[in-house]
């Protein structure tokens, strides 16, 4: 199981994004809760990307996400297929020893 997760549920904490922000928080503690529980049978992890460029993120302020990109140490916005590869990567066989995990998935934190 891999679930997709957000940065924002571990380090983007704003109050015009509580809502948001404290869903993510639980995706990520359901996240390492079920893995307790069903390993070790079922494999638990998740991804958190940080910012994507998608449709939900396409009428953001151009000076708003010039400012998230300058935070991050690849200087630009994931692609959707590199988020992608991340979960094909936790579901697969590659992935075997890892339970529990959260992968960030942000370019780096600058």
């Amino acid at each position: 199981m891999v679930n997709v997760c957000s940065t924002s549920g571990h380090t983007n904490f704003a109050p015009a994004s509580a809502d948001y922000d404290s869903s993510k928080v639980g995706l990520i503690a359901l996240t390492k809760n079920l893995a307790k529980e069903l390993a070790p049978t079922v494999r638990v992890n998740g991804v958190a990307p940080g910012w994507v460029d998608t449709d939900m993120n396409k009428d953001l302020p151009k000076e708003f996400i010039d400012e998230e990109i300058k935070k991050t140490l690849l200087g630009r916005m994931a692609k959707p297929e590199e988020i992608a590869n991340s979960i094909l990567f936790l579901a697969s066989e590659d992935a075997s020893y890892l339970t529990g995990s959260i992968v960030f998935a942000d370019g780096g934190s600058a």
